[in-house]
């Protein structure tokens, strides 16, 4: 139901106007005060959502906030600058959404690896060593950003998402599996050839850090493990581990692009690399609607009875 907000002035005459109260009348009736039948005056309301997750209860339960137009646009809890709430997403595909979900959470859910920062955000490290670390104040909007996105897209919301995770590359363009995060919320929306090159990006990148050597990945400084934890010294063999599930993730998102595409070929191609990493879904592949373009090609059949 439509509805229309107000505020009585009959102030001295009218209780509820004595009282400020914004009043809410069904958008087909007359506006006027319920009280003395004067008519209201509109009340023009802005909507937004914190996104200092981790630090804010209103950003970690992502409810929208609602102010006056005139008011300050801040969170009410911590005075941080809100992001204005935009018209959802229409998507709503089950599976795509549980699918992804997944995937956003293994950023905010284990070590996230830090290698390559950009100028004026890096500290160089002593040694041979290229890989660097980030400033504490890039790491926490980083992975505050993480968590936004990750929250957005269980909310289906993937333009918003997309966005959220794009401002972490914007702060540093070497974060391993942001761009598979930008892919998906593009996938969402339709979008496979963009969504293409943003997962291949992200594979080249993470084959890129696993040619480092293992003293070189274990200097990769502090690490986010979820919520605001942080983990110092990381076993390189844990890293190692950790980027082939997100390489082979982004493979994943890979073959689901071409196969929207219709590229039957180059979908299961990128799905045998993902195999090759030992981190394939197979029954999520079984009944994934991303590949119903491909699913009667001989070479996408041949594959389903090849994992059984």
């Amino acid at each position: 139901m439509k509805t229309r907000r107000g505020r009585c002035v009959n102030r001295g005459h009218c209780t509820l106007a004595d009282s400020e109260e914004v009043v809410e009348i069904d958008a087909q009736a007359e506006f006027v005060c319920p009280r003395d039948g004067r008519v209201l005056e509109e009340v023009r309301i802005r909507t937004g959502r914190c996104i200092n997750v981790g630090q804010c209860p209103l950003a970690n339960s992502g409810e929208p906030i609602e102010l006056e137009h005139q008011a300050e646009f801040v969170c009410p809890e911590d005075g941080r600058p809100l992001e204005e709430v935009k018209p959802a997403s229409t998507v709503r595909d089950p599976a795509r959404v549980r699918r992804w979900a997944t995937l956003a959470l293994l950023l905010t859910a284990v070590p996230v690896v830090w290698c390559a920062v950009r100028a004026g955000l890096k500290t160089p490290l002593a040694g041979p060593c290229d890989v660097e670390t980030v400033s504490s104040e890039a790491l926490a909007r980083g992975h505050t950003y993480l968590g936004r996105g990750a929250l957005l897209i269980r909310r289906a919301r993937f333009p918003e998402a997309g966005h959220a995770f794009e401002e972490v590359l914007g702060l540093y363009a070497g974060w391993p599996g942001v761009r598979s995060r930008i892919a998906a919320s593009r996938l969402a929306a339709k979008e496979p050839k963009k969504s293409a090159g943003l997962f291949q990006a992200d594979v080249d990148l993470i084959s890129k850090l696993e040619t480092s050597a293992d003293a070189c990945l274990t200097r990769l400084g502090r690490l986010p493990l979820g919520g605001d934890t942080r983990v110092e010294g990381l076993a390189a063999a844990q890293l190692r581990v950790w980027l082939r599930r997100l390489k082979a993730e982004a493979y994943y998102g890979l073959a689901a692009a071409r196969a929207l595409q219709q590229d039957a070929p180059a979908a299961v191609q990128a799905l045998r690399q993902a195999h090759k990493e030992h981190f394939l879904d197979r029954e999520l592949l079984k009944t994934d609607p991303d590949f119903e373009p491909i699913r009667k090609a001989a070479e996408f059949r041949r594959l389903i009875a090849l994992l059984g």
